[in-house]
């Protein structure tokens, strides 16, 4: 570990955070929508389920960086989110 990386979890832990590590498994989030659709000439309303996050796993150990990356869509937002 460098020595700034030193320095600053010494900051942190003086800050009263405390350390952890964070291990999720099988993780499924799913998103409730209604969608609009449109029959002929009427509108109707839709409860449609959308699966965000399939069956993922993964942890964030304590001292570690841990970066979280991809392109926009592709539910990293969504991941940070569920481990809250």
């Amino acid at each position: 570990m460098t020595k700034h990386a030193e320095n600053f979890l010494s900051v942190f832990s003086q800050q009263g955070f405390q350390k952890i590590d964070l291990e999720w498994d099988n993780l499924d989030v799913i998103a409730h929508t209604k969608k609009t659709i449109i029959q002929g000439r009427k509108r109707k309303t839709v409860k449609e389920d959308k699966k965000i996050l399939d069956n993922i796993s993964g942890s964030v150990r304590n001292g570690r960086f841990t970066a979280i990356i991809g392109p926009s869509g592709t539910a990293t937002s969504t991941l940070l989110s569920a481990n809250e």
